[in-house]
């Protein structure tokens, strides 16, 4: 039976990680019922840390796994809701630990940990200034992405670290890369599949501010439980949590052993991440982790700021090329009339190549490059009935509207609006922006079409064997829409077509 790599995708989308009932044995995890706050489950490794066996763990109470039972309604709050830490206690044979407290709808999780020194201390000097510079330079993204990979590196100890930033399609593409020669690939300027960070992956990524994998070759330690019908707990905030088989794999074909992962979240999204990779197990204190993540909160405030100062000199200058563009068109003329003379302006508005407006009993008018008059009618019949956006940008018509594929070579791209006009009648306006076709080439880490494995009787979803880069000639695509491309054409809309077509 063949196997689509489709198929193979939606398996590993619907892997249920948060829900492993294992854990990584760097830690020892315990789950405390919400009515007799008694211990329902403990991994089977609890002897490393409490010299007791699971048997005689299971149905205790929390202060069996302790010297001296720590208050666990207080701790350190963490970015993760519901998440305390408690510092400098000792479990029952004596170890120094640090315990994590987590709070589930069915009750506590503890994880133990044990307690190591810090690199750089408890309460390291990282404010966000010094992942910045110098205050009052102009911030660059790349001088940024630089300096929190340097400071992570040297935080960590981990030997590569590269800040990975998502597109929209959820493909990948490393934009820094420090250390790692000659022990690892180089993937700088590289694309990594959507694939190979489903969903499911993002989302624990979105929600939890980084994730350590010690040793990606230890086998995982089951949770145990007296009672078979209890449910699984749910490990989403758990730093323990196992590891998939697939990315177990998946580092051990990138010559990985520890990976360490920072969150970049932006605006409530998933941005990227600051990826950490070493070739040898590597267990972090807690400590190091959290400092680490407020280098990465560094990070994310320099992305909002870069990407606000930005958007604020952009919009300064859309504004006034739309002002000095309603003045030239005026008021009280059609508004195909008053485009005369100003049609390249209104392309460079959007750094198109050709456009075309759609108004008053469905007249046409176009000006630069443009599909020819029934390809156009046939992507306003389409954009009209079966869009629900008034706004609408695309690189890949094609992907959109299948007879688009006949025109690509001339027009690839288009940039739509719409607006229902209120006069003596209510009348629909259509404005569009085209851009060409731009052929290019996407420079893969490893070929990305060959997400799967065979043993003669059955396909499995298995990462890539190789992650040398592999190039990809792409057609039918133009230079990608930005989303200060989308913010000028809503002031478009606003002020051109809802104003001055009266």
């Amino acid at each position: 039976m063949n196997t689509s790599i489709e198929d193979l995708i939606f398996s590993c989308e619907r892997e249920k990680l948060h829900l492993s009932n294992a854990i990584q044995p760097f830690g020892v995890l315990a789950v405390v019922s919400e009515g007799d706050r008694r211990i329902t489950h403990v991994s089977a490794n609890a002897g490393d840390l409490t010299d007791l066996s699971p048997d005689q763990v299971l149905g205790e109470e929390p202060q069996v796994l302790f010297e001296t039972c720590p208050n666990l309604d207080v701790g350190v709050p963490t970015s993760v809701r519901g998440r305390r830490l408690i510092f400098g206690i000792h479990s029952r044979n004596g170890k120094s630990i640090d315990l994590a407290v987590i709070e589930t709808p069915g009750g506590r999780i503890l994880e133990l940990q044990e307690a190591l020194p810090s690199i750089v201390g408890r309460s390291p000097n990282l404010d966000f200034t010094r992942v910045l510079g110098t205050s009052g330079r102009r911030i660059r993204l790349a001088d940024i992405s630089r300096r929190v990979a340097e400071m992570v590196k040297k935080a960590s100890g981990f030997e590569k670290v590269m800040i990975y930033r998502f597109h929209k399609d959820w493909t990948g593409e490393v934009i820094e890369e420090v250390g790692g020669d000659p022990l690892f690939d180089e993937y700088m300027g590289l694309r990594f599949p959507a694939s190979d960070i489903p969903k499911i992956a993002r989302d624990l990524y979105r929600d939890n501010p980084y994730r350590l994998i010690a040793d990606a070759t230890a086998a995982p330690v089951p949770l145990l439980s007296r009672d078979p019908d209890l449910p699984t707990p749910d490990l989403t905030h758990a730093e323990l949590r196992s590891v998939s088989p697939v990315h177990m794999e998946y580092l051990a074909n990138m010559n990985v052993q520890a990976s360490f992962s920072l969150s970049v979240v932006v605006g409530g999204e998933l941005w990227g991440l600051i990826a950490c990779h070493h070739p040898e197990p590597r267990y972090l204190s807690l400590e190091t982790r959290i400092a680490c993540a407020e280098l990465a909160k560094g990070y994310m405030v320099g992305l909002m700021t870069e990407r606000s100062n930005r958007r604020i000199a952009y919009l300064e200058t859309v504004d006034g090329n739309i002002e000095r563009l309603t003045d030239k068109i005026g008021t009280g003329r059609h508004l195909s009339d008053g485009l005369k003379g100003v049609e390249q302006d209104v392309l460079n508005l959007m750094d198109a190549s050709g456009a075309a407006l759609v108004h008053q009993d469905d007249t046409l008018v176009t000006f630069g490059t443009v599909p020819d008059e029934d390809q156009i009618r046939s992507f306003d019949g389409w954009f009209m009935a079966e869009c629900e956006e008034s706004i609408l940008l695309t690189d890949h018509i094609a992907g959109l509207v299948e007879s688009a594929a006949e025109w690509a070579v001339d027009v690839s791209g288009v940039a739509a609006v719409r607006a229902l006009v209120h006069g003596r009648t209510d009348r629909w306006v259509r404005f569009y922006w085209f851009r060409p076709e731009l052929p290019r080439v996407i420079h893969w880490a490893g070929d990305p079409s060959k997400p799967m494995k065979s043993d003669g009787t059955s396909t499995v979803a298995s990462p890539r064997a190789s992650f040398k880069k592999w190039s990809q000639s792409m057609t039918g695509h133009s230079e990608e829409w930005t989303s200060l491309n989308q913010l000028t054409a809503t002031k478009f809309r606003a002020v051109v077509l809802l104003k001055l077509c009266v």
